[in-house]
């Protein structure tokens, strides 16, 4: 639209310029525009296209408006106090004297002044961020839309008082088109926001108005030129004439009505046939909370179980092995004994799994409850808990780690879990090194324990996080294949994810994130 204007608008003073009658008025015989007119249209488009682009300061394009008022007010000024300042006559003076046209001067027309000054004043306020200021635009740029539409059809259907006010001289016809398209393009420039988005929306009264919109302005329009025209030609009365538009203006807003019946009937359907699908997945969502129910009853049954049925011969294995150890100690040869101890640890052992694997049970069913954590200070907990001030073997460095949303307790056993581990496989190092940092990966905070231990093989990563999956057996490193699974179903239970990266001998590094965080950046003091 905007480089549209300008290419007429710089036609118009080519044609002063040059003195082409026929770039100066479309038809001959028509008042041409004035320079003035075309220069206020150039700053308008200029003006337009500048608040278009969402990267630029909008104080040019408010400026250039703010220019736009000022000239034509001083135009509206002087026509209303009666002492004209010959603003509108300073370009192509002369040749504004000699148009055979209009007479002796061929000035701005007053309703082309009040046109620029709404417009401008529409410019103004387009990129105002209160819904009062948008309004105020689109109300404005609607009037010029009406005035500039009103004179396009008074040139139509030749009623001068469309165009004309009193005696002065009347609104040009690509003037009028000229606002035309000005009004038009302030409106759509953000045509998601305001009155615009009713029409652009990709629901059915969007869909439905963008079918309807221009039929119902270009109809009436040719059915009454038509008439008019057959009426001055003799072909049929004004009785006949009048009959046919009436009839025309009938079917318009027959075929409206049904095309926005069809269109509202297809979007019900089409509504309907979505709430039916709604009510299946809403069906299927309660088959399928009942029988998510129904399992955690039995994951509750067989915790129950674990933790009842399963002691209770462990209890007995361990209390008659204690027996024996007690009564028959120095019965038992060397080989006894060490199968009795071999019992007693393994019931130990066993002892330790079910209150691991009760606990990871427990990580489904318990409830998060978000706070605001310092990761730093946890994580230095963690370590000392862990490993104290004793040791003088490892070497731990903690970064300063941003802050995070998640449960303290679930991430006291992320921390205590790796760290856990770091210091266990870095153990056989002559120092153990241990670095607990974080860094960003694609917008994203990724936290991380590295360690200079034993390390793994990058083909078993898969199975690092799987619950009783262990790379190392018991007599190299302790372990129950339960601490890295825990860490795996807390981190997915906070919406984000985990992963590690390692080399036999050369130590490994564990990542994980915790899903959308509304600070990525803040660090906690």
């Amino acid at each position: 639209m905007a480089y549209t204007i300008i290419g007429v608008a710089i036609a118009v003073l080519l044609g002063w310029r040059l003195d082409v009658d026929i770039l100066k008025r479309i038809i001959p015989g028509l008042v041409a525009m004035n320079p003035l007119t075309a220069v206020c249209f150039i700053m308008a488009a200029i003006s337009l296209l500048l608040f278009s682009r969402k990267n630029l300061p909008i104080t040019w394009p408010r400026a250039i408006s703010l220019a736009i008022t000022a000239i034509c007010m001083i135009k509206v000024a002087g026509m209303a106090s009666g002492v004209e300042s010959n603003i509108d006559t300073i370009l192509f003076h002369e040749r504004l004297q000699l148009d055979v046209v209009v007479g002796n001067t061929n000035s701005m027309a007053p309703n082309t002044a009040l046109c620029f000054i709404i417009i401008s004043l529409a410019l103004f306020y387009l990129p105002h961020e209160t819904n009062t200021g948008k309004r105020v635009s689109e109300f404005m740029a609607i009037a010029v839309l009406l005035l500039s539409l009103l004179s396009v059809i008074g040139y139509i259907y030749n009623v001068s008082f469309y165009y004309r006010v009193l005696a002065f001289i009347p609104m040009a016809l690509h003037t009028a088109i000229c606002f035309l398209a000005l009004a038009i393009g302030v409106l759509f420039l953000a045509p998601d926001k305001g009155m615009m988005s009713e029409l652009t929306t990709h629901h059915a009264g969007g869909k439905m108005a963008r079918r309807l919109l221009l039929p119902i302005f270009l109809v009436p329009v040719f059915l009454g030129w038509a008439s008019l025209l057959g009426n001055r030609a003799a072909f049929f009365d004004s009785e006949f004439a009048a009959a046919t538009f009436t009839i025309g203006v009938i079917i318009l807003l027959a075929s409206v009505t049904w095309l926005a019946a069809k269109s509202l009937n297809k979007a019900d359907r089409l509504r309907d046939l979505n709430e039916t699908k709604l009510e299946n997945a809403n069906e299927e969502l309660r088959v399928q909370a009942d029988q998510l129910e129904a399992l955690n009853k039995e994951l509750e049954s067989f915790s129950y179980s674990i933790s009842h049925d399963l002691r209770a011969p462990l209890r007995s294995i361990a209390g008659f092995s204690k027996i024996l150890e007690e009564d028959y100690e120095k019965t038992l040869d060397i080989n006894g004994k060490k199968i009795l101890n071999t019992i007693l640890r393994s019931t130990e052992k066993m002892n330790k799994l079910i209150d691991c694997l009760l606990n990871f049970s427990k990580l489904e069913r318990e409830a998060i409850e978000k706070t605001k954590i310092d990761m730093k200070d946890l994580a230095q907990r963690m370590v000392d808990e862990l490993v104290g001030s004793s040791v003088n073997n490892i070497s731990i460095a903690i970064d300063q780690l941003p802050a995070a949303n998640a449960d303290k307790i679930m991430m006291s056993l992320v921390y205590q879990n790796l760290i856990s581990n770091a210091v266990k496989y870095s153990s056989k190092k002559d120092t153990s090194e241990i670095h607990i940092g974080s860094k960003r990966l694609n917008g994203e905070v990724v936290y991380f324990v590295k360690d200079n231990g034993v390390g793994f093989d990058m083909d078993y990563h898969d199975k690092l996080f799987g619950v009783f999956q262990r790379l190392h057996n018991d007599s190299e490193f302790e372990g129950t294949g339960i601490g890295l699974a825990t860490v795996s179903r807390i981190v997915q239970r906070h919406g984000g994810r985990v992963w590690a990266e390692g080399k036999i001998d050369e130590g490994s590094v564990f990542y994980f994130t915790l899903g959308s965080q509304t600070d990525r950046t803040e660090f906690c003091c």
